[in-house]
């Protein structure tokens, strides 16, 4: 079984002609004789291991599979240098970010493995490779030379959607509104805008089913007569009226809200829809208004169960 020393003499971060960032590992192995009957000449393949990071703290931290880039050849008493890669997600790109806090990073490969084709007496055939450290195992990363290699690449211009998190309250009807707003954020994903957007109308009208279902529910709360023969903005501006025990307050929300569920009517699923197309960024603004303004009114219905 040939027996290679192995060390990392480089790490670097780059995008290459690929849509996610990528770490390029430079291996240094050596093909020394151990007193076996060794072949001169070998041909090394299918390497690879998991590679591990970490800061200034002890703590290692598995961040992805690294592999052979094609093939090398080494003789024996000679030295090679492998490329290895591992793709970065965003996920993992942002997680890196946050454990790296403006430090420096180390990485190291934990076991690698792979293969080779020795050559001997013209005839070859695949056997396990035994890779061995030499010397430290870890390549540092500076800082300095990070940020310049992340501002090359197009992490900076990724942009998350972040979404405040909606803790409703335990009454019937509500629970439909975070459905929805899951769904939409799962089409926003998925690129389909228009999907967004008849998601978003989806937990617009389960909002005004809360809403009704929490004055239901409390006796106390006297509506006139006719509240019920207006239109649906009428009895949503009469509802947030008693939610906040604020007529202004009420009233310009509730026109939001119809202007909002408006927009959100110009759909390819909906009847009122005229065409239009939607973008990323229409959807985004959708995401946005819709879950934060479902966030606040839940808020204020939570607050009011609870007293």
């Amino acid at each position: 079984m040939p027996q290679m020393e192995s060390n990392i003499t480089s790490v670097i971060l780059e995008q290459g002609n690929s849509f996610q960032p990528r770490l390029r590992v430079l291996m240094d192995l050596k093909y020394n004789r151990f007193g076996g009957e060794e072949p001169d000449y070998v041909d090394l393949m299918g390497m690879k291991g998991k590679l591990f990071v970490r800061t200034q703290k002890p703590e290692w931290f598995e961040l992805c599979i690294v592999e052979q880039e094609g093939n090398n050849s080494v003789r024996i008493g000679e030295n090679t240098l492998v490329h290895m890669t591992g793709i970065l997600s965003p996920y993992l790109m942002l997680k890196l970010e946050e454990l790296r806090s403006g430090n420096d990073l180390w990485f190291r490969i934990n076991q690698p493995t792979g293969w080779c084709v020795p050559r001997r007496n013209n005839v070859s055939g695949i056997e396990t490779l035994s890779i061995q450290l030499r010397g430290s195992d870890e390549c540092k990363y500076p800082r300095s030379e990070w940020i310049e290699h992340i501002n090359a690449t197009e992490f900076n211009k990724i942009e998350l959607v972040e979404l405040p998190k909606i803790e409703f309250p335990k009454i019937p009807l509500t629970e439909h509104i975070v459905k929805f707003i899951d769904n939409a954020r799962r089409a926003f994903s998925e690129g389909r805008y228009g999907d967004v957007l008849k998601e978003s109308r989806n937990a617009m009208d389960a909002l005004d089913a809360g809403l009704e279902e929490w004055i239901s529910n409390k006796p106390e709360l006297k509506l006139e007569n006719d509240v019920k023969q207006n239109s649906k903005n009428d009895k949503r501006k009469n509802h947030l009226s008693l939610l906040f025990n604020d007529d202004e307050k009420a009233n310009r929300l509730s026109k939001i809200i119809g202007n909002l569920h408006y927009y959100l009517s110009l759909n390819p699923h909906e009847a009122e829809y005229k065409g239009m197309i939607f973008t990323n960024y229409d959807a985004k603004f959708v995401l946005h208004a819709v879950t934060g303004l479902v966030n606040d009114i839940l808020k204020h219905i939570e607050n009011d169960v609870k007293t």
